[in-house]
């Protein structure tokens, strides 16, 4: 199974965002993620992420991963509502994995990963976030693709203070 992976990229520049943390430029794909600095306990954490293709032709399907280790009690990917695009995600409890279509060139798709913050979480809430392009067929499991790309996915860290 041929793959690539994502490149992560700073997130834009705006209030409520933070720096990620590398960039990696011969990936076909680059990953924007937004994030609060500060989050509440029992509150639940938008972050919005953008994959943008940079190829001159369409990718091949593209594997994304969202996982939170702990302070978190359940995690979930949202499409927006009209979008042209199918999601196809795992939902877990600590993590989201989803498969989706191929990008055409210079097109993105925009959708959010909400993090339900648990009551009793103290300190730093972390979040990881990654991916890659694959031959894969859309039906794979996206469980399979996680254990099969194992270390070689780069991934993106977020880290937001929780607050009380």
């Amino acid at each position: 199974m041929a793959a690539a992976v994502l490149a992560p990229s700073p997130a834009a520049a705006s209030p409520a965002a933070a720096p990620s943390a590398t960039t990696a430029s011969s990936a076909p794909v680059r990953i924007l993620v937004n994030y609060p600095f500060r989050v509440r306990t029992g509150q639940v954490v938008s972050y919005k992420v953008r994959l943008i293709n940079k190829l001159q032709t369409k990718t091949h399907p593209i594997f994304l991963a969202a996982k939170f280790p702990k302070g978190v009690s359940k995690v979930r990917i949202y499409v927006p509502s009209g979008s042209h695009y199918r999601e196809g995600c795992t939902r877990e409890q600590l993590r989201a994995l989803c498969l989706l279509p191929g990008l055409s060139k210079g097109k993105s798709y925009t959708f959010w990963v909400k993090a339900w913050v648990s009551g009793s979480a103290r300190g730093k809430l972390y979040g990881y976030f990654g991916g890659a392009v694959t031959d894969a067929s859309l039906d794979t499991d996206p469980k399979e693709l996680l254990s099969e790309f194992g270390g070689d996915i780069s991934w993106i860290k977020t880290h937001s203070t929780i607050v009380r």
